[in-house]
């Protein structure tokens, strides 16, 4: 009997034994599982929510920060790489990324191409720290934290702003470099929200002041060039400002300058260019005169007022509200915003839009609330028109 209980306890052991190696087994997969599932490595998606917001209380355009809502953020193709030493290198649309990982936790910086024409091949070394997040991912690979901004003495938002981030990966992609071109995506959304306009004006003819390269100026870019009319065409030219910055949906003040430059196109070629084109986009109808000889008499007495000249409307998708530069060499900046040919010209754009503001001078500042974040779905373009002129135009 008692060899038989001692045959017993061996077998029951054994049979422990073996019932426990599947369990650890499973559980070793399990782990693996979770290992993987926890890299960096892939494309992320980031909802960005808002912690502290700063509120300016500048009334631009009739508006103020209070007459605009605000919201969560949501930015898709955001590509991370973890290498064996826990760096972190990646990039997203307008942004290249650096961090490391420590463990569960993770710090990410975001870095802004520098102002100028765009190039997606700028170094990291050349290129500014813009926003930085603290974060920690879980056992199932999400990451969740907060960020913050690098200080910039001349906006003050930056000392104020932050955030709240909840990301998760939607594909184990290793690839740090983004699948689609921000160039691309960039000009095929100013072309989409500068429709109105262009159609409304010049029956749909586009005329970029500039191939579509792309040029980073502050918290946005100009998709077709910041200098009209630009080298392709002497008069009627478009581009387009889109505000782009990594922030949950939320407008702020854009500061713009707008400065005459040298000469474009002499003052009587001038005129044969646009009688050349008035029977293709009726502008000069659109827009007021009632025949082609009653806008060069009004041309003349403002030629001969203020010398070399450039006139451009800027139209702000979010607002509806458009302003009028007239740049100009000499004479009294309000005699020229109050001029004949000013009045006619704000008196037709006016039904475009909400509201016509005019200014006038060799140099202008202009100041829009726009929205910058979400490619095509939160943000604010800004178009510009440049119409006809003697000089060159610099938009900043």
């Amino acid at each position: 009997m008692e060899k038989f209980i001692k045959v017993k306890n061996v077998l029951l052991t054994l049979l422990f034994v073996i019932m426990l190696i599947p369990v650890n087994s499973c559980h070793k997969d399990d782990n693996d599982k979770k290992q993987e599932t926890s890299t960096v490595s892939g494309e992320w998606q980031f909802l960005i929510s808002p912690n502290q917001s700063y509120h300016d209380t500048d009334t631009v355009h009739g508006l103020t920060y209070s007459d605009f809502k605000e919201g969560s953020s949501s930015y898709s193709e955001i590509y991370l790489y973890e290498d064996k030493d826990q760096n972190i290198f990646g990039e997203l649309w307008g942004y290249k990324i650096n961090g490391k990982r420590n463990g569960n936790s993770i710090e990410l910086i975001f870095y802004s191409y520098p102002d100028g024409p765009f190039n997606e091949d700028t170094p990291i070394k050349n290129m500014e720290a813009f926003t930085k997040m603290n974060l920690t991912i879980d056992e199932f690979g999400n990451m969740q934290g907060g960020g913050s901004y690098f200080e910039d003495p001349e906006s003050e938002w930056t000392k104020i702003d932050s955030y709240f981030i909840d990301a998760k990966k939607l594909n184990n992609i290793s690839n740090p470099n983004l699948k689609s071109s921000f160039k691309h995506i960039l000009c095929e959304i100013a072309s989409t929200f500068s429709s109105y306009l262009i159609s409304t004006l010049t029956y749909g003819v586009f005329r970029p002041m500039a191939s579509c390269y792309g040029h980073k100026d502050g918290g946005g870019f100009y998709a077709f060039g910041n200098e009209g009319p630009g080298s392709s065409f002497p008069i009627y030219t478009q581009t387009v400002y889109l505000a782009w910055e990594w922030s949950w949906c939320k407008v702020r003040k854009y500061d713009f300058r707008i400065s005459l430059k040298g000469k474009s196109i002499g003052y009587e070629a001038l005129k044969d260019e646009i009688h050349k084109m008035e029977p293709i986009f009726n502008l000069l109808k659109k827009i007021g005169f009632k025949d082609f000889d009653a806008f060069v008499n009004a041309l003349d007495e403002f030629h001969d007022k203020y010398g070399g000249f450039a006139l451009s409307a800027a139209y702000d998708t979010h607002t509806h509200n458009m302003s009028l530069y007239v740049n100009h060499e000499k004479g009294s900046s309000y005699d020229a915003k109050h001029d004949l040919l000013i009045e006619i010209i704000k008196a037709g754009l006016d039904g475009l839009c909400r509201n016509v503001s005019v200014y006038a001078g060799q140099e202008i500042n202009d100041s829009w609330h726009m929205r910058r974040s979400d490619i095509g779905i939160c943000n604010s373009d800004l178009i510009i028109f440049y119409l006809f002129g003697t000089n060159k135009v610099l938009y900043n």
